[in-house]
């Protein structure tokens, strides 16, 4: 009886070579598996994805339907058009529609000096003021061989000759510019006990942004140096 138990138990590897076999072959079998849950999981992920596609394609397709429904019963006369777009819009889409005329409502409303559309506007509103004469333009642009220059152009620093009245009135336009910035800011606290490390309103503007940001790490050695104590 104790031979047949012996006989039944598994073998063991008994050299290195078995040992290294054994796990190579452990190894290739892990692989395998992983292998086979990749495919699984690309191919769920892809089921999904067909099914959301297939939602979307269904959704859109009874829209189109309810719209040929609505746009036939407008033609009739059975319903108004305001009121059966109302009676066909489901609380879920009414909600959406909520939420979407909101953002949108307060992305209006909020200013943001660093948005493209912003600078957009501001530019627009400059151009007001200029009238852009359409025949110099046009001339200029025929005399220059190389009107649209690119960034291969070999005629560096060389510019065509500009009337004085245009650069007066770019210069006019900046000075309003200036002016109008002005107006803009808003009155701060002043502390005259504050150190003066500045040497005129632009680069004290610039120390306080720099302070904001860096003053946490640099205070002690500001004042290691003030004290003459800085290693």
């Amino acid at each position: 009886m104790a031979d047949v138990e012996k006989n039944e138990q598994p073998t063991q590897p008994t050299t290195m070579d078995d040992r290294l076999q054994k796990f190579f072959e452990l190894r290739l079998a892990r692989n395998e598996r992983r292998k086979q849950n990749q495919e699984a999981i690309k191919d769920e992920d892809k089921k999904e994805k067909q099914i959301s596609v297939n939602e979307e394609k269904e959704k859109r397709i009874q829209n189109l339907v309810n719209k040929r429904k609505l746009e036939a019963m407008v033609v009739k006369g059975e319903y108004t058009e305001v009121r059966d777009k109302l009676l066909s819009v489901t609380a879920e889409d009414a909600e959406w529609m909520v939420k979407k005329k909101k953002k949108k409502r307060d992305e209006d409303n909020t200013v943001d000096v660093t948005s493209s559309r912003t600078h957009y506007y501001a530019f627009k509103r400059r151009m007001i003021s200029h009238n852009v004469n359409s025949q110099e333009y046009q001339e200029a642009k025929e005399s220059q061989k190389d009107f649209y220059r690119d960034a291969n152009n070999l005629n560096y620093g060389q510019a065509p000759i500009v009337p004085e009245e245009n650069v007066d009135r770019m210069i006019d336009e900046l000075d309003k510019t200036i002016q109008r910035r002005k107006s803009f800011n808003r009155r701060r606290t002043f502390f005259e006990e504050a150190d003066i490390d500045y040497i005129n309103e632009r680069n004290r503007v610039f120390n306080k942004k720099i302070a904001r940001a860096f003053d946490k790490y640099t205070t002690e050695i500001k004042q290691n140096l003030e004290r003459g104590t800085a290693i």
